[in-house]
């Protein structure tokens, strides 16, 4: 195992280069290669974003019932900015107040939800913080997100969504585990070898004297 480069490590590194060009690692051979405990966590790691996928696609209720809210309050306010760009100022006004209307029920909504199940938070961007001293605008941009929702209004950073890879991404993950795994084993291995053979030398040393 000369420099630690045998034939397991080198054939890691090919498939983290396969991997990482875009082309695709048979589960066979991450089996082979990983070994049975690396192996193991990567099979587990696959199967929590399993779960993850299930729990976005099972969406709650009311959260669905926000969404549809926060479709109809924008679209107003589309129609009211569309007016606006055209010079209707009278029905760009008309329909402004209707979307400012609809957004105060969005809101009423959102408290209304988050009030009556506290986890309704992770389907959000954003905590609405109404008590601040300025409300927030009635407008789509200042309104929370649903996370799964392709919105350019949605933060980034949310965890649920944040937390979700792909498989290619899962399996990166893992052969670079068992790379560092393994060198950090082949490093402790080498130190223990220099420790005997200072030990070693040091007895030959004292039974010499």
């Amino acid at each position: 195992m000369e420099h630690g480069w045998d034939k397991r490590r080198i054939k890691l590194m090919e498939l983290l280069g396969h991997l990482k060009a875009g082309r695709d690692v048979q589960t066979r051979s991450l089996r082979t290669w990983l070994g049975l405990g690396e192996f193991a966590r990567y099979e587990a790691a696959w199967q929590e974003q399993k779960e993850l996928r299930n729990e976005l696609a099972a969406k709650p209720d009311l959260v669905e019932q926000y969404e549809k809210r926060f479709r109809h309050a924008r679209f107003l306010e589309s129609r009211a900015n569309g007016y606006a760009a055209q010079g209707n100022m009278q029905q760009a006004h008309k329909f402004r107040a209707e979307s400012e209307k609809a957004y105060e029920r969005l809101i009423e909504h959102y408290v209304e939800a988050i009030s009556a199940d506290m986890s309704l938070h992770e389907w959000f961007d954003r905590h609405l913080d109404l008590s601040a001293v300025s409300a927030p605008s009635l407008v789509a941009g200042c309104m929370p997100q649903v996370v799964t929702s392709r919105s350019a209004h949605k933060a980034t950073g949310h965890h649920l969504t944040e937390q979700k890879k792909t498989k290619k991404a899962v399996k990166i993950e893992a052969v670079e585990a068992a790379l560092a795994s393994y060198d950090d084993k082949f490093a402790q291995s080498l130190n223990e070898s220099k420790h005997s053979a200072f030990v070693q030398k040091l007895l030959t040393a004292r039974a010499e004297s």
